[in-house]
């Protein structure tokens, strides 16, 4: 029974472990069931909060607070009915926590007030036999519309290749902050992600801001840190730059961005194509003769691989550390 218990535990462990450097703030208490304001429609009497999650908006800085439904599970039992299920339970809790004055004062002060609740879905696979080319919001996209949300609010789901990626790039982040030299990395409190202003909005913050979920869906997550007098880059790249233009694209967004002056700039692929390092290097090339005046800037920006990292999940380590 207990490594039944420790496996439960496993998505919780991992979430520690990457919510510091994603600047994600998990309010207590946790492991807590709360009365369903909606007993009649949703068929219980209460709701469960595995863990509640949140972080200001970079551009509007309203908080976002996700209902956080933990998830721990192996290969087999990722599929589209339990997934259905997954969502149907969340949805009703989600629903519940907009109108439930008990879960507003467990997980929101009262100096908060401009706020959106969500749901989150944190489903890890803890055997690691997901397959890292199998696409699950496929499934997502056929179970939805089944789905009813009674509000404008939002249900995320991470999947275990999202939540490997997260745990990669953070172990990359954190090994980096040990090391000496130009590669080092400052204290968290002078690193973050970045947003670019736009037309309409600007980042309220100082530019060094939480990683959203909405950015999650994009082919890059951009980390900033301060060097020296300016700022220095890492850009993690989502795609499998198969194509020389993918890299031309970055380039172009960069640019646009004025993120090209920064100190020093790192683009890091996460499964990325076996060549992608050659077709880097010709984006380079291409994109020096678009635009010689940047020629110097493109030919500093560095090319790296993002290795998968496992955390150690036996069970008796983590019953220990609960």
């Amino acid at each position: 029974m207990a490594e039944v218990v420790n496996i439960s535990k496993k998505a919780n462990y991992v979430l520690n472990y990457i919510k510091d450097e994603l600047k994600w703030e998990v309010k207590r208490p946790k492991d807590l069931n709360w009365k369903c304001v909606n007993q009649e429609q949703h068929n219980k009497k209460t709701h469960p909060s595995d863990i509640v999650i949140r972080y200001p908006h970079p551009y509007s800085k309203k908080h976002i607070i996700f209902q956080t439904d933990l998830k721990s599970y192996k290969k087999e039992s990722f599929s589209n009915n339990e997934i259905e299920k997954w969502l149907t339970n969340l949805a009703s809790s989600v629903d519940c926590a907009n109108a439930s004055e008990e879960w507003r004062k467990r997980y929101i002060e009262d100096s908060i007030d401009d706020y959106d609740i969500d749901g989150l879905i944190f489903a890890f696979n803890h055997d690691y036999l997901f397959p890292e080319t199998t696409n699950p919001h496929k499934w997502v996209q056929t179970i939805a519309p089944k789905i009813k949300l009674n509000g404008p609010f939002k249900i995320n789901i991470l999947f275990p290749n999202e939540i490997n990626f997260l745990v990669s790039m953070v172990q990359h982040i954190k090994s980096r902050r040990g090391e000496e030299g130009e590669k080092s990395l400052p204290k968290r409190s002078e690193c973050g992600f970045f947003y670019p202003d736009m037309s309409l909005n600007r980042t309220r913050g100082d530019g060094l801001e939480s990683l959203t979920m909405d950015s999650l869906g994009k082919d890059w997550i951009i980390f900033r840190y301060k060097k020296d007098m300016g700022y220095g880059t890492l850009v993690f790249y989502k795609g499998n730059g198969a194509f020389e233009e993918d890299f031309i694209i970055l380039f172009d967004y960069l640019s646009y961005s004025q993120l090209l002056h920064d100190i020093k700039i790192e683009v890091i692929c996460w499964n990325s194509f076996d060549m992608a390092s050659n077709l880097f290097i010709n984006a380079q090339d291409s994109y020096k003769t678009y635009f010689p005046h940047q020629s110097d800037i493109i030919e500093n920006i560095e090319f790296d691989r993002l290795n998968l990292y496992r955390l150690d999940l036996r069970e008796t380590d983590i019953g220990n550390q609960e």
